[in-house]
């Protein structure tokens, strides 16, 4: 193949171009985002019951739907809590599940356990969730005009323009703005007054709402439908609908009670700046392009801020955070790049040469980029990571195959023919070398669970970057050498002559002392592989995205309108931080209920202030002013619980599945698990590192109980379910119908008039039918749970904690060593939860996966030279001294050993062989040749001297920006630019001198001898 490439220089080059062109195309019609668009294997159903406490909407709403849900196949895990009003289920599947499926499966159970459910729930919001589909946008939208309804035009308007823009997905309403209806309101003592009941009222209002189809019907050779419309089509004809009879007389509506064209009552403020907003967030489409998408939603605002009196303010723009990310790591490429190219030159004192290694570098690339293109995917912090492993290492195989046609033409010979006998010479040694750099991976391809999902498009780009390397240094490589080289090169340069004799003396002296320095290596080996006692462990890097959400908590039972005036002066006092860009409030129950997938209870006396930063550059760091942040949220009055996090929900939900610190605490008593939650609690603020400590169920909150007199009930002919309705639409009102009045459709929501539901003795003298409840129930007021949580049916309570400065690996220990000193009584027992399971779940696969990539190093290049001992000469010159030379890389820069650090260690163990292998292979050369091993390998130190340190220099430098440069988004790399490059660099140093102890030691006198 080699020599075909080399006497059709036009055809390498006609290759060369389609392999550019190729990539160019790919490149160019790729989407930008910030990780491979996957779906997390689990859906979330949110079910909103308005009224309900949170014993009702457990016993209700999600007992109900989780023994529906448990008998879904590959179920893993089912998590739920219950709150105030709102109920959220996370159903977990086992990875592998087509979750496309599962979501359809999921809403069929729902749909079965329907009549089993409250009638008053919400529409169940069931959601799959997607790694590119993570809200791309959240923003809030205020009005320029006093009389201007903001929430009615967001609904009606902005919704379906929003929708409209290419790419999105969907648009979600958070709260904010209050929602218009038409108010019923009940008059009781008139009503009363006429013998009139709150249901029969209802009914009859009902009943003239309806628009009726009859059916077809005939007049003589005419056909047409027929219909009875609903006599009800504005405000004025609802006052003036019939609700009774008294002595023959028909009864109006406004008789007995006042209609309003008014508002919802409000369950949440939304501010923005000083003015009430409506909040809301935009996904994109899995497939669309992150970073077009939010430019394009970006203008829409602009558009229709022209033409309505609207003013839009940008919360979260996760497109900044992707572009700024990939924008770097691309210039971190670039750099690279260059550095590759000028060790070529200093080493070869050859432009041609040193180009045509660097040419392969953009063309072994091109083939990943038409993989994403034909596969849907996009550039993103995965495939731009893949690519930044390869950076350096692509061009091994080049360097070791330019360096030898360069050895070969000072020796004289021609041109192709030399090209051809060099690239042969060293064909083995580097398809060797190229396959232990990608077949470390494969396991990364099949590996089950998060670690599978996450990284498997990294090996496929690594493996694809590999391949295409080898193919070019077997082919284009040679033939562009062959025929654009000097055809007389300068030779040496003149400060390697030195450095090479010196070497080859230091080669001769080891040989000869073999033992004694084999002893002294083993030793630093030891010393040097200690320091991975001293490295620190974390789940993933934190990503600095600039934004901050303070969690609030005030006194259970605290009113939204108080909770809001208190909040409020905290939010200014925020507002006025000089690293604050801009902030916005949240108080009270959002819309969606969303937050309570993520553990965050909400309430009237609960309150959210999302925080934007200033761009890096001009601000401290996070977790300095989240320490501020919360240092103003601790001098709150009336504050009884708060938390602060630098990581948003996508973060949350992709990294952690949770709270970075949790602790997750099993029985059955709720009063011995709070007791125990306390204690725990009070552990883990004793532990360094850790801010916001909090109890999921919190302290109990005031609630008011009916207790019902059964046997006078059953006298009356009530039922529990009459008297529980009937409160329930009394106080919390129920929607009649809709009407459609001035172009808008508002809900009609009748209830009694707030005056008679003010206090107890008022809903005891409301009458059920012609019942007064006094007659049948008693109220008492009680404590009771705010969030009741649920891990696979059984009752939990978490304590949790956001890490703050140190790694969590760290705060395990902390935190384990001290947990064993509490004693739990018999049947309770705690677990970690959130990112602590996923973690130590992830870094057990990876450990695993980390064993078998040594294994298969070792039995691949066993397969390769034929020989399980100079495997095992290999091996143990190369693979330990680099993941020693990994620890002291973390060490020295105290960075923590993270997941993306373990990957780059897996490939390490496939990297840092190679050089190795050259070595050993040179000499086996040299040996069928007929010179001895002692001979052989110092000859081959001193031949393959400069095609070793070119490729080790190249790959160590080429990754070592990754782990230096502090760019934003550089946390995400940095470990895996760690891990290869102090890998690659000390082993640079051992392997020049272990290898040539190692051969002389292990390998057999005579060649051939197994």
């Amino acid at each position: 193949m080699t020599s075909f490439f080399v006497r059709r220089p036009v055809f390498s080059l006609v290759v060369l171009l389609l392999m550019l062109i190729g990539g160019a195309f790919g490149l160019s019609n790729l989407g930008i985002d910030l990780f491979p668009n996957f779906s997390l294997p689990s859906v979330s159903v949110i079910v909103q019951y308005p009224g309900a406490s949170p014993e009702d909407v457990e016993r209700n709403v999600v007992e109900v739907l989780e023994k529906e849900f448990s008998v879904l196949e590959n179920v893993d895990e089912i998590k739920s809590t219950s709150q105030q009003g709102v109920g959220a289920i996370t159903i977990t599947f086992k990875y592998g599940t087509d979750m496309d499926q599962a979501a359809v499966e999921v809403r069929d159970r729902i749909n079965f356990a329907r009549p089993r459910l409250p009638k008053d729930i919400l529409e169940p919001l069931v959601f799959k969730f997607d790694v590119g589909q993570f809200p791309i946008i959240v923003a809030g939208v205020v009005s320029t005009d006093e009389g201007f309804d903001t929430r009615y035009w967001a609904e009606e308007v902005m919704e379906d323009e929003l929708q409209r823009v290419d790419g999105v997905g969907s648009v979600l309403l958070f709260g904010g703005g209050r929602k218009r209806q038409i108010n019923v309101l009940v008059d009781r003592k008139r009503l009363e007054g006429y013998g009139l009941t709150f249901e029969d009222m209802v009914r009859l209002l009902e009943a003239q709402s309806m628009d009726v189809p009859v059916g077809d019907l005939k007049l003589g050779d005419r056909q047409m439908v027929l219909r009875v419309p609903s006599t009800i089509r504005s405000v004025e004809d609802l006052k003036r609908a019939v609700v009774g009879y008294v002595g023959g007389r028909p009864v109006r509506l406004e008789e007995v009670a006042e209609v309003e064209d008014g508002y919802a009552e409000r369950r949440t403020y939304v501010l923005s700046g000083n003015r009430e907003a409506v909040f809301f967030s935009v996904q994109k489409q899995a497939d669309a392009n992150a970073v077009k998408v939010a430019d394009a939603v970006k203008r829409k605002f602009k558009e229709l801020e022209r033409y309505y009196p609207v003013q839009f303010t940008i919360y979260s723009d996760g497109s900044t955070f992707i572009r700024n990310s990939v924008a770097n790591l691309t210039r971190t490429l670039l750099l690279a790049s260059f550095i590759v190219i000028i060790v070529a030159f200093l080493f070869l004192i050859d432009i041609r040469s040193a180009l045509i290694i660097a040419l392969t570098i953009p063309t072994s690339l091109t083939l990943s980029f038409l993989y994403l293109y034909l596969t849907g995917s996009s550039i993103n912090m995965i495939s731009l990571s893949a690519m930044a492993i390869a950076v350096g290492s692509v061009v091994d195989a080049a360097i070791v195959v330019v360096e030898n046609i360069f050895f070969h033409r000072l020796k004289g010979e021609p041109p192709r023919e030399g090209a051809i006998f060099a690239t042969k010479e060293v064909a083995g040694a580097i398809t060797a070398a190229t396959i232990t750099n990608f077949v470390v991976l494969f396991p990364l391809l099949f590996v089950p669970g998060f670690v599978g999902v996450m990284f498997k498009e990294l090996a496929i780009i690594t493996i694809i970057v590999y391949a295409t390397s080898l193919f070019l240094a077997l082919t284009v490589v040679p033939s562009l050498a062959a025929n654009h080289l000097r055809l007389r090169p300068k030779g040496e340069p003149r400060w390697f002559i030195p450095l090479e004799r010196a070497y080859h003396r230091l080669v001769g002296i080891l040989v000869r002392h073999r033992w004694k320095w084999a002893a002294v290596f083993a030793l630093l080996l030891v010393i040097v592989g200690s320091a991975w006692r001293f490295v620190k462990t974390d789940f993933f890097p934190k990503l600095d995205e600039g934004r901050i959400v303070l969690n609030i908590q005030l006194e259970r039972g605290t009113s939204l309108e108080k909770t809001y005036a208190v909040l409020k002066e905290l939010y200014d006092r925020i507002r006025e931080l000089p690293d604050v860009e801009m902030a916005v409030l949240r108080v009270g129950q959002s819309e969606t209920g969303f937050s309570a997938l993520f553990g965050t209870t909400e309430a009237p006396y609960t309150g959210e202030i999302t925080v934007r930063l200033k761009p890096r550059g001009q601000r401290r760091s996070i977790e300095s002013v989240a320490g501020d942040i919360e240092r103003l949220a601790a001098e709150v009055p009336g504050v009884e619980e708060y938390s602060v996090s630098t990581t948003g929900h996508g973060s949350q939900l992709l990294f952690g599945g949770g709270k970075g610190v949790s602790v997750e605490i099993y029985g059955d008593d709720f009063k011995v698990l709070d007791s125990l939650a306390q204690v725990v609690a009070h552990v883990m603020r004793t532990v360094e590192g850790v801010r916001s400590v909090s109890i999921s169920r919190g302290k109990p909150a005031p609630e008011m109980v009916a207790r019902l007199d059964r046997e006078v009930m059953y006298m009356y002919g009530i039922t529990p379910f009459q008297v529980a309705n009937f409160l329930r639409y009394a106080v919390h009102g129920r929607t009649v119908f809709t009407l459609k009045t001035g172009g808008k459709n508002l809900d009609v929501v009748a209830r009694m008039d707030p005056k008679y539901v003010d206090g107890a003795e008022d809903v005891l003298a409301l009458s059920l039918g012609r019942v007064p409840l006094g007659n049948v129930l008693s109220l008492e007021e009680r404590l009771a749970s705010v969030r009741i949580d649920r891990r696979n049916r059984i009752r939990y309570v978490e304590v949790s904690a956001e890490p703050s400065g140190r790694p969590l690996g760290e705060i395990r220990k902390e935190l384990s060593r001290k947990l064993e000193e509490v004693e739990f009584p018999t049947g309770y027992h705690y677990e970690f939860g959130g990112t602590f399971r996923r973690m130590a779940q992830s870094f057990r696969q990876m450990g695993v996966l980390l064993v078998l990539a040594i294994l298969i190093i070792f039995l691949t290049v066993a397969a390769q030279f034929e020989s399980f001992r100079q495997s095992l000469i290999i091996f143990l010159t190369s693979v330990p001294f680099g993941l020693a030379g990994a620890s002291l890389g973390f060490l020295l820069l105290g960075r923590p050993f993270t997941m993306t650090a373990f990957v780059g260690l897996v490939a390490l163990v496939g990297l840092v062989v190679n050089n190795a292998i050259v070595l050993v292979d040179y000499a086996n050369l040299l040996r069928r040749r007929g010179m001895d091993k002692y001979g052989a390998i110092v000859e081959a130190s001193r031949r393959r001297l400069r095609p070793v340190l070119m490729s080790a220099l190249t790959t160590a430098l080429g990754v070592l920006p990754l782990a230096i440069l502090r760019l934003e988004g550089s946390e995400f790399w940095e470990g895996l630019g760690v891990s290869l490059s102090g890998g690659l660099l000390f082993s640079l140093v051992t392997t020049l001198l272990v290898v040539p102890v190692a051969y002389a030691i292990l390998s057999p006198d005579r060649y051939g001898d197994s």
